[in-house]
């Protein structure tokens, strides 16, 4: 068989080159992609018959590699305008369930089609609502997002879903220059609502979220002071005169309400932020709890795979490893969600079970000693915007 060549291969990789949604690759493309990342399951989006269908290729690499210790999960489920129904919604869930393992392709002619299957995928791991789903594929630049017969496909695919129930409205917004997250969540009895985290740059963005889902914003929290950015505090109190700021008291920074361990933050009847001391990356440093332990809004304390220096701000790389292991990893169940205050991937959830097997630092067993030196290593450079942003931040966001 002749070697396939195409002018342009569509290779779009995402979560750290653990999933690639491809157009049509020539024979080269393909190779590239088998050799260089091992790919683990690969999920073909055309016909059977298409002249561009890899199966051929990827079959004679894996006859290559006799130590490879299982063949290629290879599948084919064609989308097309017309079988947009509830059976290849079922089929791609249980392709995704199953057979789905990274590092991943999902392949189709443009991109475009292999975008289904992932958010949907995405919506399913992490309990997404449609318009969460859609704006994380939005923020991934997606090129599914841009055909409206597959948004109405995955609209109708997507259970509505929210944090953890049907009484609390979320979001989680993304600022980009700092990949900060901040979390709005909103009791849909009173429409009352509090923002976690808010940035300088996006607090217009923030308050039309507010204003659009018809709620009234109460509260600003921070988890802690922060050095990678200005907070919005301060710009939303000038804006909405009603709002106060709320910060921890060991934090050493200005607010309207000064919180400490075991305090409830809480807006409406059904947002309920329990407050956790989890101090190291600094002083002041909290985790926010909601409900009956089924989320923790963790800062900069634990983040995906990873968690805060504590090399500046009174920080401490023992009393971190203590707060995490011991009140996080000790002390909320192995289901609670973590929403962290940034991430540097696109990764968006975690749960603490997934965070102690799989955190390099602070999870698989490490030890404290282990913990230590691994920060020690890190070897971090001077925080660019810290020298701006936290005499701001101990105004709460007031300019000086």
């Amino acid at each position: 068989m002749s070697e396939k060549k195409s002018d342009q291969s569509i290779i779009k990789p995402l979560e750290n080159n653990a999933v690639f949604l491809c157009g049509d690759l020539d024979d080269l493309a393909v190779e590239s992609l088998w050799n260089e990342f091992g790919i683990q399951s690969w999920l073909y989006l055309n016909p059977e018959r298409n002249e561009w269908n890899p199966r051929a290729k990827v079959r004679s690499f894996e006859r290559k590699e006799e130590g490879r210790e299982e063949k290629t999960r290879f599948k084919v489920i064609p989308i097309d305008g017309t079988n947009l129904n509830e059976h290849l919604k079922n089929d791609l869930l249980e392709y995704m369930r199953t057979e789905f393992k990274t590092p991943a392709v999902i392949q189709c002619s443009t991109a475009t089609r292999a975008g289904i299957p992932y958010v949907l995928y995405l919506a399913e791991k992490f309990s997404l609502s449609f318009e969460t789903a859609m704006r994380v594929a939005r923020d991934m630049e997606l090129n599914v997002t841009t055909r409206e017969n597959f948004v109405q496909f995955l609209k109708r695919s997507i259970e509505k879903k929210s944090l953890s129930d049907s009484e609390v409205i979320f979001r989680q917004l993304f600022e980009k220059e700092s990949s900060t997250y901040t979390y709005l969540l909103g009791c849909a009895e009173t429409r009352e609502c509090l923002l976690i985290d808010p940035v300088l740059e996006t607090v217009e963005r923030d308050l039309r979220v507010v204003d659009e889902l018809g709620l009234k914003l109460k509260l600003c929290v921070n988890t802690h002071c922060h050095a990678d950015h200005i907070t919005g505090s301060g710009e939303i109190k000038k804006m909405r005169k009603e709002v106060k700021s709320v910060i921890s008291k060991r934090a050493g920074a200005m607010a309207d309400v000064l919180i400490d361990e075991g305090d409830v933050v809480q807006v409406g009847t059904s947002v309920k932020l329990k407050c956790l001391a989890t101090p190291g990356h600094t002083d002041g440093c909290v985790s926010f709890v909601l409900g009956d332990n089924t989320d923790v809004f963790t800062g900069d304390a634990l983040l995906i795979r990873g968690c805060g220096r504590t090399d500046f701000q009174g920080g401490s790389s023992e009393t971190l490893f203590d707060g995490v292991t011991g009140k996080l990893f000790g002390g909320l169940p192995d289901t609670c969600k973590v929403w962290p205050a940034h991430d540097y991937k696109g990764r968006m959830v975690s749960t603490i079970g997934e965070e102690k097997r799989l955190n390099p630092r602070l999870g698989a067993g490490k030890t404290k000693e282990e913990f230590v030196q691994i920060m020690k290593d890190l070897n971090l450079p001077y925080p660019k915007k810290i020298d701006a942003s936290l005499p701001r931040n101990l105004k709460c966001g007031a300019e000086e």
